[in-house]
């Protein structure tokens, strides 16, 4: 009975959703070209590693909209998610992104969750770049299946057209959806990963001084930070930093 109930509920999120989408897009609509959208999804980290982002992003001096489980953030004005969902309805989510445009920002950091990809919360939202932290045995009251949890996670990554993925993840290829998508890996296991981290060290002050490297070479140098944030979500917020150098050569 309460399986039967859940499938009904699904059912009907999906339908109310699809007819709602043109409404609200003609309601929020945002010029693509003023706003970098950035989502981050797995099934542990994404909102330190939305955070730690955003915190990049702004040492580089871009202005930048954040929206997650704990906090949403438009420029210097932030309030928490009182809510606590870790990503807004479609309609509110189209606001936040309007929002975000009219004080300028440049980033829109989204944590993105399975149960919003598979309700079609985001669709429509143009994503620059797809973050994938790891999928782990979670959340299968929802999804029922590892299978249909990846698939839902995947969805992130047709919509965006860049991918940021753990190479150190069970199957990483899997959300390469599309061969023209640019892909940056991320490991401390492989080498041969876009970005390479290794000699991670802890010191008595918390302070991790791991090595990075980058096949690109933009970035090959010691760094230090909190333990709080590394690892793993630096060196994820430093492929963002990486990919968005590399637009230089691949263009936009």
């Amino acid at each position: 009975m309460k399986h039967w109930l859940s499938k009904i509920v699904r059912k009907f999120s999906r339908i109310s959703t699809t007819w709602r989408r043109p409404l609200r897009h003609a309601r929020f609509s945002f010029s693509r070209k003023k706003l970098q959208v950035i989502g981050v999804t797995g099934t542990n980290g994404k909102t330190t590693t939305t955070q730690f982002i955003a915190r990049i992003l702004e040492q580089a001096g871009k202005k930048v909209a954040v929206a997650s489980t704990i906090n949403f953030q438009i420029g210097d004005k932030k309030w928490v998610n009182a809510s606590k969902l870790t990503t807004l309805s479609a309609w509110k989510l189209q606001q936040f992104l309007r929002q975000a445009v009219r004080a300028d920002c440049e980033y829109a950091v989204i944590e993105t969750s399975s149960h919003a990809l598979d309700q079609k919360r985001v669709w429509g939202t143009p994503y620059a770049i797809a973050v994938m932290t790891n999928v782990t045995r979670e959340h299968l009251d929802y999804h029922k299946t590892m299978e249909e949890y990846r698939r839902a996670k995947c969805r992130l990554f047709r919509l965006a057209k860049q991918a940021v993925i753990n190479l150190d993840m069970e199957d990483p290829y899997f959300f390469c959806t599309d061969a023209k998508q640019r892909a940056l890996f991320y490991s401390t296991k492989d080498q041969s990963a876009h970005v390479f981290a290794e000699h991670i060290e802890l010191d008595f002050h918390g302070t991790a001084s791991p090595s990075m490297s980058s096949l690109s070479g933009c970035i090959s140098r010691d760094c230090s930070i909190s333990k709080t944030l590394w690892p793993p979500s630096a060196w994820r917020g430093s492929c963002i930093s990486i990919s968005q150098s590399r637009q230089k050569l691949w263009g936009r």
